[in-house]
């Protein structure tokens, strides 16, 4: 029975430690890729059937999910849209309602303007990295440089082929991080602990440690 106790001790040892672990690596993820305004989000990507990794990747891109973001060049919000941009979308979006740059700041309708610019964009590159790179350089300057034939890597722009870089290594992400939520329905920690431990050990470390892990 000794033996026994020390057994199941020791895997309880290392269950905690494993899930810590999990925490800290799942804390890492989440300051490294938010999935801040997720209902914004997934509201506006499945309105205009853009891929909500895609719009995850944007916002990360432009403004790093800050709602107040506001560039050099007078971009707002946090998919970083023109104030110019904001009124014609505005006016698309929103049946031609009275628009004002302040709106920009408002999480809902930024982006879902910008949600419905990156479905404009995707339906006019076919592409969303193109997409991605005119959201970033401006559709006309990429409609020029297809013309010529040039591919991603040969874009002239070194901001843009950074930020290419960037937005395709977030959509990577991103497109993990929305698949394995809805393969578990969020509990990440957790499931990937079942793939480690049997049930049974699941069940009496809960029991005997009270830990919560989502």
């Amino acid at each position: 029975m000794k033996q026994k106790n020390g057994w199941l001790a020791a895997v309880v040892v290392i269950f905690i430690l494993l899930a810590a672990g999990l925490a800290v690596n799942g804390a890492v993820e989440s300051f490294l890729y938010p999935t801040k305004y997720t209902d914004e989000v997934f509201s506006s990507a499945d309105e205009y059937a853009v891929e909500r990794g895609a719009v995850f990747a944007v916002i990360k891109c432009e403004s790093r999910f800050k709602q107040d973001a506001l560039s050099h060049k007078g971009a707002i919000g946090l998919m970083q849209i023109m104030p110019s941009t904001g009124a014609y979308l505005y006016g698309k979006v929103y049946d031609g309602e009275q628009f004002a740059d302040r709106m920009l700041y408002t999480p809902k309708i930024n982006i879902r303007l910008g949600t419905y610019y990156l479905r404009y964009l995707t339906d006019r590159f076919q592409d969303i990295y193109w997409a991605a790179a005119a959201y970033n350089a401006g559709e006309g300057t990429v409609a020029q440089w297809i013309g010529e034939g040039l591919s991603l890597e040969d874009i002239p722009y070194p901001e843009t082929r950074e930020y290419i870089a960037r937005f395709k290594a977030a959509l990577k992400k991103y497109r993990k991080i929305l698949t394995r939520r809805k393969q578990t329905g969020g509990s990440w920690n957790y499931a990937r602990l079942r793939e480690i431990f049997p049930p049974f050990i699941l069940r009496y470390t809960a029991a005997r440690t009270r830990f919560i892990l989502d």
